[in-house]
């Protein structure tokens, strides 16, 4: 007789139930990472065999010895809810936590002429990427706390970035794939003008083949 399939583990069965409700793959990914989280601070007990009293405990932890950031702590609720709620099917009531404390101060925001001075002052990939990330709003997504480290791969192909968190992001720096990552945003490639302001003195040349001249 074949042998029955066996049953699909807690952390991919939160998957599924995510990508069902249609939650964004960085999300998803965050979600499922606070799951696991829980899961090893309780030193591996089944979230069933949990409930209110260790999410409680947990999100204290992490507000008061972790001393994350109050949105840090916010998202590893909404997941352990979700967890809760969707796969575990016990929801959870009001939890009564110690709160992470919220920044004080707003974070600094360059001006424009600000960020242009520091993107003369690169050059290379470095300025290719950080005129790709100022002019499309592409963030280094995934962390759920501020990042500390970053580290270029000897090839310089890789960038490493690491948070508070504990969590260590891989992306790929290869002018190839941030060119392919830039047509596939703005669907079109740069006008003349746009060329002579990026690459002034270079003859204009499409950058992404598959689309029309920008106008």
């Amino acid at each position: 007789m074949p042998s029955e399939p066996r049953p699909k583990k807690l952390l991919d069965t939160m998957r599924d139930a995510l990508r069902a409700q249609h939650y964004a793959l960085r999300t998803e990914q965050a979600y499922v990472d606070w799951a696991r989280r829980y899961i090893l601070f309780h030193h591996k007990r089944h979230p069933k065999e949990m409930g209110k009293p260790e999410i409680e405990a947990f999100l204290t932890h992490l507000a008061v010895e972790r001393q994350v950031a109050a949105s840090t702590q916010n998202q590893a609720a909404s997941a352990l809810l979700f967890l809760y709620r969707h796969v575990v099917q016990q929801p959870i009531d009001e939890l009564r936590i110690t709160r992470a404390r919220k920044p004080e101060h707003l974070p600094t925001v360059l001006t424009k002429s600000e960020v242009l001075r520091v993107l003369h002052a690169l050059s290379g990939v470095p300025q290719l990427m950080a005129k790709l990330l100022y002019g499309s709003g592409l963030p280094l997504t995934g962390h759920t706390d501020r990042v500390f480290s970053v580290a270029f791969s000897p090839d310089g192909q890789t960038l490493a970035s690491a948070s508070r968190d504990g969590s260590i992001f891989l992306w790929d720096i290869r002018v190839e794939s941030w060119q392919a990552r830039a047509c596939q945003i703005a669907a079109r490639n740069f006008t003349h003008v746009e060329w002579d302001q990026y690459f002034p003195g270079q003859a204009y040349r499409k950058t992404c083949e598959a689309w029309p001249e920008g106008k």
